[in-house]
């Protein structure tokens, strides 16, 4: 199941290096803070239950997402079409922060729900 999430954490963040770093396209009409929200929600979520260690794995994951998204954010600065934005930078700690809370609640209790080992 680990290397099932490790994978997953890998896909999530490719995702979002795809999305982030291509030059700007409107595809959908779409709140872009709650996708950028959502996004980085999932990747903390799924990188936490990867490397689980109880509140380490909280921390650093959060620590790992929280830079992943700033440096998203430099990124965009060089690409066609895209623009450094500290208000998205927000967004993607924000999302970071919300599942880091969630898993501080109920980690222990989502690890024995999907019995991950």
């Amino acid at each position: 199941m680990r290397l099932l999430l490790k994978f997953a954490t890998l896909i999530v963040l490719m995702g979002i290096a795809f999305l982030s770093l291509r030059p700007s396209v409107e595809l959908i009409d779409f709140n872009d803070k709650a996708g950028h929200i959502i996004a980085y929600f999932i990747l903390m979520f799924v990188m936490s239950l990867a490397y689980w260690n109880g509140r380490n794995a909280i921390l650093n994951s959060f620590l790992v997402s929280f830079l992943y998204g700033i440096m998203m954010e430099v990124g965009q600065y060089f690409v066609p079409g895209r623009s450094f934005s500290i208000i998205d930078m927000l967004a993607n700690g924000f999302g970071s922060l919300l599942a880091a809370g969630i898993l501080l609640l109920f980690g222990k209790k989502i690890i024995l729900l999907f019995r991950i080992k």
